[in-house]
């Protein structure tokens, strides 16, 4: 190597061969100096071109609506160096996020679970500051078994990056660092760290910012809104999942108090608050104590979102999921639910107004409320509820939330067996739930249904709950029907291949409702794509007409056909009698309890008189939510003037 560097030097523009002895032997050093120290910071500094993560990056999160204000936020600024002195680690940090991670089956991050737990640092997540740096040693849960991290410094310089991430150390458990990926911008470097093989807790320790250790536990950090029955404060707290956290309360209340399942670090726990009026604004919170959050909701706003991510419990406990820490608080005015048409109330409770649907148990007393959540997701059909179960005297329990209704309210997946037991349907099976000890268990599993939900009914008549199934026979290019049925004790059985269905639209298959009567079963199915009804009476004995069911009223059918004109035609059928054609109407035929509804093309709605064979208007100015499509009933919400 000497050789080869005398050679290049004698013939440079320097020396033009001439230079001095002294001169080449300095010269010679301080180049051997400088190679030595790169190829010592390369072995210090780890991996440079780590592959791209697939875990989620605190600064990847997706951003909010609306800005948000923040309590007890304290985010860390750099403070300048002092003269002389070389900036420590938590001088120069800019963001620091510890997550944790399990990974797929297959070894990898792909197809596992993650989840950021903490994020310091002066980088915020969207709608949520980062917290201040710790100060003293903190601890918090590990839910997942392995931890990753990001840091990244206010710096670009190789040998400060160097000196920085040599003092990022961890104990109990092996700690790998190295470049998140190959970065074009080498002024904003980012490092990804992960600890593995950890067996109670690890410590990692950030040069000199105070350890901070990861204990692993099962414990996860839960809250419900504190009851006020004296002050009736009748609110009401539903788990969203993904659509968030709902709170409903009483256009009256200005405040909810949430109680915390433990004593919560309130020094440490960042607020953030939004409404849906961007002008509108507000506190974040106070904390009554160590376990209670008081939130205000301002004049001026009906809903208020409020941002708990960054609450944390004395022990470290925090949310199992995300979502978990998203919650919205929803005044609601005061409504009631009537009877059509004689306007006789249907249910006195002070959890009626939050009610978007009702179904009543067999003998009235008690109901199930049905509350809008959000979705569909993606290509899903129907929309996502809470289910509620309320009874006379006591405090609502929630059967299920949130729940998939895959299809509209005149099709429910789920049914009333008697006054006490209920039968649903949702990704995970036919379940039931026993209201009189508050337990649920799965009666079929999704995975032995082998198809997704398409219609299900309850036959008083004999005691059966029947459930249809769809699966996609991709070999037949065929939709297949099973029907399932339970009987009085619990048992079930299955009919594979019952019938089959078509798709009603591009994502979606026809539904095909069971309408059980006193004297049989309406059963709708295909056949040579198009939709046929067919009345099984109670002796085996079968009539059968083209059409699918829409409603029935006492021994009459409605059915529709839709021709290849794609314009559908409505009949009036009673079996064994024939049937007869309804008058065209503009908009779409709906059940409303036994009365068919159709809303026009000018927004007024019209209901449909056997009687007269014509459609008359509404006996009422459409003030109130009417509800159609509910074969069961004929009821109404209307809001109650203040």
């Amino acid at each position: 190597m000497g050789e080869r560097f005398e050679k290049g030097l004698a013939g440079s523009r320097y020396t033009d061969g001439k230079i001095d002895g002294w001169l080449k032997r300095l010269m010679y050093a301080v180049l051997l100096t400088s190679l030595f120290a790169i190829m010592a910071a390369c072995e210090n500094r780890g991996g440079e071109t780590g592959a791209e993560s697939a875990s989620p990056s605190p600064s990847s999160a997706s951003p909010g609506s609306a800005s948000p204000s923040a309590a007890n936020a304290t985010p860390y600024s750099t403070p300048p160096a002092s003269p002389g002195k070389e900036r420590g680690v938590a001088e120069s940090l800019t963001e620091l996020s510890i997550c944790q991670l399990n990974r797929g089956e297959d070894g990898g991050e792909f197809g596992g679970a993650s989840a950021c737990i903490v994020n310091f640092g002066t980088e915020p997540l969207p709608m949520l500051p980062p917290l201040s740096l710790p100060e003293k040693p903190e601890t918090y849960a590990l839910y997942m078994e392995e931890i990753y991290f990001f840091v990244k410094f206010g710096t670009s310089d190789e040998m400060t990056l160097e000196r920085l991430t040599r003092q990022i150390k961890a104990e109990g458990g092996t700690l790998k660092l190295e470049k998140e990926q190959t970065q074009l911008d080498r002024s904003n470097i980012r490092y990804k760290g992960s600890v593995t093989g950890i067996r109670e807790e690890a410590v990692i320790f950030f040069g000199d910012i105070p350890p901070i250790t990861l204990k692993r536990s099962d414990r996860k950090l839960v809250y419900e809104v504190e009851p006020d029955l004296v002050a009736g404060k009748d609110m009401l707290l539903l788990q969203g999942n993904e659509l968030s956290t709902k709170l409903l309360m009483p256009e009256r209340e200005k405040e909810a108090v949430l109680v915390f399942s433990e004593p919560i670090r309130t020094d440490r726990a960042n607020i953030a608050v939004y409404g849906n009026d961007p002008s509108v604004r507000g506190p974040a919170g106070k904390w009554l104590d160590d376990r209670r959050l008081s939130i205000t909701v301002p004049d001026g706003a009906t809903e208020w979102h409020v941002n708990l991510e960054n609450i944390f419990s004395v022990s470290g406990s925090y949310f199992g999921e995300h979502w978990d820490g998203s919650v919205r608080l929803s005044k609601v005015p005061e409504r009631k639910w009537r009877q059509f048409p004689s306007g006789e109330p249907v249910l006195e409770s002070a959890y009626a107004k939050y009610y978007d649907f009702i179904l009543f148990s067999p003998d009235n007393r008690r109901a199930l409320g049905m509350i809008e959540m959000g979705g569909p997701n993606a290509d899903e059909g129907g929309r996502y509820y809470a289910v509620v179960l309320d009874r006379p005297g006591q405090p609502p329990a929630v059967v299920r939330s949130p729940m998939h209704f895959p299809d509209v309210l005149m099709n429910l997946p789920l049914a009333w067996l008697d006054d006490e037991r209920i039968a649903y349907v949702d990704y995970q099976g036919l379940k039931l739930y026993d209201i009189p000890s508050g337990r649920t268990k799965t009666l079929v599993a999704a995975s032995e249904l082998g198809g997704y939900f398409n219609a299900m009914a309850f036959d008083a008549h004999e005691r059966t709950l029947y459930l249809l199934t769809q699966r996609y026979d991709e070999a037949a290019e065929t939709i297949r029907i099973d029907r399932w049925s339970m009987d009085g004790e619990g048992k079930t059985a299955v009919i594979r291949d019952f019938a089959t269905t078509v798709l009603a639209d591009k994502y979606q298959a026809l539904k095909l409702p069971i309408i059980p009567r006193p004297d049989g079963v309406f059963w709708t199915k295909t056949r040579d794509g198009k939709a046929v009804t067919e009345f099984v009476m109670r002796d085996g004995r079968k009539l059968e007409t083209t059409g699918a069911t829409v409603a029935a009223a006492g021994q009459k059918i409605y059915v529709s056909e839709r021709p290849a004109s794609d314009k559908p035609k409505w009949f009036e059928w009673t079996p064994g009698k024939g049937r007869s054609v309804l008058p065209e109407t503009s908009g779409r035929i709906v059940p409303f309890g036994s009365l068919l509804t159709t809303e026009e093309a000018d927004g007024t709605w019209k209901l449909y008189d056997p009687d007269k064979k014509r459609w008359v208007a509404f006996p009422q100015q459409r003030k109130t939510n009417l509800y159609p499509e509910q074969p069961f009933q004929a009821i109404y919400r209307e809001d109650v003037p203040k």
